[in-house]
């Protein structure tokens, strides 16, 4: 909940954009750590997990759906983000898992962690900052 609420406060103030490649781009930095945790799981594993969960709320909490799709078919677009999810999370246990199970533990969360990374780019080149209501209200003054 502290999470979602720190997303919503940096979504408003910071952008959507910077938001979610930060956000995607440390969580991808802490997914590196895990493998450096072992065999200690108290405390170092469960600092960088609460790491990683706290960056994965900002994308599960953003407003891009009430930016880009219409008031009528934001059920529809919530289903498709639904649908979304469940192919991305089979694609990557398809795909990294077969690719990373015969390495070691350090480099397959490396490989997963650098994907991650790369991803976390492609938010700075495809999400677009709304205007907020605040700056229309000025700018139609």
């Amino acid at each position: 909940m502290v999470g979602t609420f720190i997303a919503g406060y940096l979504f408003d103030t910071v952008g959507r954009r910077i938001t979610l490649f930060c956000v995607f781009f440390f969580g991808s930095c802490f997914v590196v750590c895990i493998p450096y945790t072992a065999p200690n799981v108290w405390p170092s594993l469960v600092i960088v997990r609460v790491c990683i969960t706290l960056c994965l709320t900002a994308p599960a909490a953003n407003p891009l759906l009430a930016d880009y799709v219409h008031k009528d078919a934001i059920g529809k677009a919530a289903a498709l983000v639904g649908l979304g999810f469940v192919i991305g999370e089979v694609l990557a246990m398809g795909i990294l898992f077969n690719v990373t199970k015969n390495l070691t533990p350090y480099t397959a969360f490396l490989i997963v962690a650098i994907v991650g990374a790369c991803c976390s780019f492609l938010f700075l080149v495809m999400v677009k900052e709304p205007k907020l209501r605040s700056s229309e209200e000025t700018t139609a003054k």
